[in-house]
């Protein structure tokens, strides 16, 4: 096939005070082996030398165009911004401090091409596998969701998003991340753009909607993400608790319907206290599950927590081995 018989691919990349680390995801998005895409990158009101830094990593880039915000519409106001202006039938989202392997396009456009061909399903969206790399050197390696086992579809997703309802042989994987997203241009207008009032959990609000319209959550297996983890404001364990009780109380019709209100916010509440290190209040509200959702919060509880267990002390482990011998 020749680049004009082959789909053109949107990259959408959204920066905000990303002036160290910016040049490395346009980079990997300009090595793409995929012969017919375009770069859209957004500049979200940024306060340092971002702007500028994407002027020169994109300098006689014809397949770049560069959108500057003049305030700051947050993550999802600069995805909705990719969204106008993608003249591509396929996008695909690159965060702007990560890297994606060259045949990142390739392997994500076949994935859904033939998992189309086989299930003749209409809404796809497929996500990557990679590894994330901490700032003191651990490496977790993750696989994207439905690239093992059978891929969720329909409420599947909403069930596993909202209140960890897990269905047996579903590989749900490392989740929705908005980071390694690839789907058709035709899904987000059935579905809808980004709700930019869901701040850190717009990713998780889309693939509900998704699944409320009977999509497909596909992944490949090749490793095609590197992600570098980095610590900021909007990460702090306060910020991602309001966030995701926004996300239930959108949702509460659907989690009350299934009788998972009560158990979500105090599931979210849960995870608050274990972030900010309030080991008795931890206590408390584990306590309040169990009496509860005594059988829910178990398998939860137990499905999830030896693993955060092990992570949490295997950073903590590279932290010592890393700190100077006096």
């Amino acid at each position: 096939m020749t680049d004009n018989t082959l789909p053109l691919i949107t990259i959408g990349i959204c920066c905000y005070n990303s002036e160290d680390t910016v040049e490395r995801a346009i980079s990997s998005a300009i090595a793409q082996d995929w012969p017919n895409y375009e770069i859209i990158i957004i500049d979200d009101g940024s306060a340092d030398q971002t702007p500028n830094v994407i002027r020169q990593a994109i300098s006689g880039v014809k397949q770049a165009r560069f959108i500057q915000h003049e305030v700051n519409k947050t993550f999802p106001g600069a995805l909705n911004t990719v969204l106008e202006n993608a003249r591509g039938e396929f996008i695909a989202i690159f965060d702007d401090d990560d890297e994606s392997a060259p045949n990142r396009l390739s392997i994500q456009y076949d994935t859904i091409f033939k998992y189309e061909e086989r299930t003749n399903a209409k809404l796809v969206a497929c996500w990557g596998s990679g590894e994330r790399i901490y700032p003191n050197g651990y490496i977790v390696k993750f696989d994207a969701i439905g690239s093992q086992d059978t891929p969720p579809k329909g409420t599947e997703i909403i069930d596993y998003i909202l209140f960890y309802g897990k269905k047996l042989g579903v590989f749900y994987g490392a989740g929705t991340p908005s980071c390694s997203l690839m789907t058709r241009k035709s899904t987000y207008d059935a579905v809808g753009f980004y709700d930019e009032t869901m701040f850190r959990s717009e990713d998780s609000d889309f693939s509900i909607r998704l699944g409320k319209n009977n999509g497909h959550f596909i992944g490949c297996k090749e490793k095609v993400i590197t992600q570098y983890s980095t610590d900021g404001a909007e990460k702090r364990a306060e910020v991602v608790y309001n966030s995701y009780k926004m996300l239930m109380e959108k949702h509460q019709g659907y989690l009350k319907s299934c009788n998972r209100y009560h158990y979500a916010m105090l599931w979210n509440k849960l995870r608050l206290q274990h972030f900010s290190g309030k080991k008795f209040k931890f206590i408390l509200v584990l306590s309040h599950l169990f009496c509860r959702h005594p059988i829910m919060t178990w398998h939860h509880f137990w499905d999830t927590a030896p693993k955060r267990f092990v992570h949490e002390w295997k950073m903590s482990r590279r932290l010592k081995e890393k700190e100077p011998k006096s």
